[in-house]
Parts: C-alpha cells; sequence; structure tokens
C-alpha cells in the first residue's frame, strides 16, 4: 500500500504539476516525548522513563499525531467539476494511507453538487470538534439554493452489512501456553445494503452575520449531530457543539472504555472561546461534557458525568518566538459507592515555541501533571518533550 501510494503521489506530480487548476498542499509534524512513568512491584518502588513520538506537540490545544500529509487538488475551468485526493503518512503504523479521494461535480450555477469516492466532512459543525455524521466511502448529493446554505444527503458504503456468512471454529497454536485453542472465523458472505449508512444534513454560513455557521446532520445508524459558531463581537468566537448517540449506534461502534467496559456516551456537548483582541494574545477555553455513558451491549444508562476544561493562552514575543500556557483540568461526577472513586489529573503544560518561517514551527514543552498515583486509572504522568511541523 505503501509503495501504491507513494507511486501515485509522484505520478501526480510528475503529470499535473503544471496542469491548470491543479493545486498542492500538506503538512509534516513530528516530535519527541519522555514520559516518567512509576512502576511499582510488590514492595519494591522503582522509577523509569518511557519514550512516547506519538505526539508531536502537547502545548498546543490542537494536539495531534504525528503525520506527514499530501492534498492533491484539480478543478476544472470555471470550478464545475474536480477531484482531491489526500495521502496521510501516520508514522506511528508505517503506512501511508489515501485518507480523502473523491470526485465532485456543480451544476445550475453552483445550486446542485455531487460527490463520490472516500468523502471528506460536509456538514462539520466548525467549533472545538467539527462534528459530523458524515463521511468515508459512499456519494453524497445536494443543493444550494440560497448562498451559504446546503442541503442534501447520501449513503456511506462503509456501513453495508454482511449477509450470508459462515462461522466456523479453527484450531490456533498459542506459543506462549503450548497448547492449541479454537476460535470463530467468518467466511463467505455479501455486501448488501443497509439503511443505516443514509444521512442528511444542512449547513448554513454567512459572513456578514457575525460570521455565522450552523449546521445539524443525521445518520439513521443513531448518530445526531449539530452545532453553531459566532463572532458575537469582534475578534471572539463562540462555538456550541452537540452529538448525541442511540444505544444502537453504540452497541455497532462504540470504542471508549467506560469503567471498563466497552461502550461510549449518550450524549457529548463541546464549547470553545476564544478572544484575539489584544495585540499579540490569544486566549481561550476548550470545554466538553459527556454524559450518560452507555457500555456496549447493554440498554442500561450509566449515570456518569465527565467534565473537561482546557483553558489556554498563547503569546507572539515577536516574530521569531512566541509562548503558551494551558491547563487540562478534568472533573467526574458519579456514583462513587457503585463506579469508584473519581479523582482525576489536572496538567499545566508551559511551551516555548521558535518560528524561523512562515509555515514552520519547533517547540519545547512539559506536562506537569497533579496526580501521578499510577494505581488511579485517572491519573497523569509529568512529560517533557520538542515538536517540529511545517505546512505549505
Amino acid at each position: 500500500m505503501k509503495k501504491v501510494a507513494l507511486a501515485l503521489a509522484g505520478l501526480a506530480l510528475g503529470t499535473s504539476v503544471f496542469a491548470e487548476g491543479f493545486k498542492l498542499s500538506g503538512d509534516v509534524k513530528g516530535g519527541w516525548s519522555l514520559t516518567q512513568n512509576e512502576i511499582k512491584n510488590g514492595d519494591t518502588e522503582a522509577k523509569t522513563a518511557g519514550v512516547h513520538v506519538n505526539k508531536y506537540l502537547v502545548g498546543d490545544e490542537f494536539d495531534t499525531d504525528a503525520r506527514a500529509r499530501l492534498n492533491f487538488s484539480w478543478a476544472s475551468e470555471g470550478d464545475v467539476a474536480g477531484a482531491f485526493v489526500r495521502l496521510q503518512d501516520t508514522p506511528n503504523y508505517d503506512q501511508v494511507d489515501v485518507k480523502l479521494a473523491y470526485a465532485w461535480l456543480k451544476g445550475f450555477d453552483g445550486k446542485f453538487q455531487m460527490q463520490a469516492g472516500k468523502l471528506d466532512t460536509l456538514f462539520g459543525t466548525g467549533g472545538y470538534n467539527d462534528s459530523d455524521v458524515h463521511g468515508g466511502l459512499g456519494f453524497f448529493a445536494g443543493v444550494s439554493p440560497i448562498e451559504g446554505l446546503l442541503i442534501g444527503g447520501g449513503a456511506q458504503t462503509d456501513w453495508l452489512k454482511t449477509k450470508d456468512t459462515k462461522t466456523t471454529k479453527v484450531p490456533t497454536y498459542d506459543e506462549d501456553t503450548d497448547s492449541v485453542t479454537t476460535k470463530d472465523t467468518t467466511t463467505g458472505g455479501k455486501l448488501a445494503a443497509s439503511k443505516d449508512g443514509i444521512y442528511f444534513g444542512a449547513k448554513y454560513t454567512n459572513k456578514d452575520i457575525n460570521n455565522l455557521s450552523v449546521a445539524a446532520s443525521y445518520s439513521l445508524a443513531g448518530f445526531l449531530s449539530a452545532g453553531v459558531c459566532v463572532d458575537p463581537v469582534e475578534k471572539l468566537f463562540v462555538s456550541v457543539e452537540l452529538e448525541n448517540k442511540s444505544a444502537d449506534y453504540i452497541k455497532a461502534n462504540g470504542d471508549t472504555d467506560i469503567l471498563g467496559a466497552k461502550g461510549d456516551f449518550r450524549n457529548t456537548i463541546y464549547e470553545r472561546i476564544e478572544y484575539t483582541g489584544v495585540e499579540n494574545l490569544s486566549v481561550g477555553l476548550n470545554a466538553k461534557q459527556q454524559l450518560k455513558a452507555q457500555a456496549n451491549g447493554s440498554d442500561d444508562d450509566a449515570d456518569l458525568t465527565v467534565i473537561y476544561l482546557d483553558p489556554f493562552a498563547r503569546y507572539e514575543i515577536n516574530d521569531l518566538f512566541a509562548v503558551s500556557l494551558e491547563a487540562q483540568i478534568t472533573i467526574n461526577s458519579w456514583d462513587e459507592d457503585k463506579y469508584g472513586k473519581t479523582d482525576a489529573a489536572q496538567v499545566i503544560v508551559p511551551a516555548f515555541y521558535l518560528k524561523p518561517a512562515k509555515g514552520a514551527e519547533a517547540t519545547v514543552w512539559a506536562a506537569i501533571s497533579t496526580h501521578t498515583d499510577t494505581k488511579d486509572s485517572w491519573s497523569k504522568q509529568h512529560q517533557f518533550g520538542t515538536g517540529v511541523k511545517f505546512g505549505f
């Protein structure tokens, strides 16, 4: 897969770099961090250090995995049709993936549009989480009756169900136990369309009304996303987003460990506030509330609430240097007799930045935890690291 993706990138560069309507962009991010771990073995206590390279930058509220990304886009004359391809190499997994690859067209002066392929999101809420039920393999069709409004829907083939499968028990040798066990293996079957893949959505944006953006989307799988973003006053950004997941959706897709059981939260609310009205300074708060956890395979809601508060500030000293300070605060609320203690880690993250050129940034950061007890699953360890990123 990696060789195929790289060949595709080379072919695109070799044949289209001078073609009209072709654009190339991307970014590269990487780094190194050191985590101080505390290991307890019986009565013996020892300290050791573990190296982690999965995060390029903790001292940034837009923290993300290390990666290399290339975007290729083509558009016909008049922007009535085109294509987009995104290749992304995630060093953690040592592979190149085609993250996005779709063709699009517009008709009737842009009032009608279609997309097909491995799609990007269209109804993103635009805030801290930028949630959307749509994305992945499939197609989309929509209309724009007025400027700034998109209404439409489609289907995701990722949700195709496999029918007529056969499950058999296959012997498997376990080297660790020197024994033979059996496991269920599913073979055969064919893909059949499922209503779960169908989605609808709408999004309206208007820069003249305080940069207003309103979006909502719903998947028949049982996933609702909605949000609003606005600048109520100059240089102040505010967003509120909501995700609601049905019990059936969580059963099929739950991937978060809730108290040791595979599951997810029924409702999640996101808020973001950012103010840039002071020269060279940006301050803000990212917040998230997770309500009503649902263990996978159960129809019962667990009365759990987890609140995350992440205040941040960044100051541009000059064109070359910047500093930032963040806090990661977690507040848990539930029945301690039923679910255990609610202690959580609070983390303070100072960082220093070097900006040698446009799009380039290097940083040195520290993540200082107030709760490092390894016996508590909510604890966090101290971290120190450095990272570099460049976008073009």
